[in-house]
């Protein structure tokens, strides 16, 4: 065989060879980019679900309801006709 087929034969192998690497780091990149897609949609199935529940406490019938629990639980407002009771001991 002579040097210059040998050459072309060792050009061709390395040439093979870096396509391989190649493929197989694609395939892996390939594989990371799907996840990263699947983990993308779980998310937003999870978000839609907790915007259907915020649409069903901010219903038109559920309006009231939701503004009177946030006033009492968060601001300490009360009704008119309520009776606050505040322990003043300390305790």
């Amino acid at each position: 065989m002579s040097k210059f087929r040998l050459a072309i034969l060792i050009a061709l192998m390395l040439t093979t060879s870096v396509f391989i690497v190649n493929l197989i780091t694609m395939r892996a990149d390939i594989a990371a980019t799907e996840e990263q897609i699947a983990d993308i949609n779980r998310q937003i199935i999870e978000q839609k679900l907790r915007n259907e529940e915020y649409e069903d406490i901010l219903a038109d019938a559920n309006t009231d309801d939701f503004y009177r629990d946030v006033a009492e639980s968060e601001l300490g407002y009360a009704s008119r006709d309520e009776k606050i009771y505040i322990d003043i001991s300390g305790h």
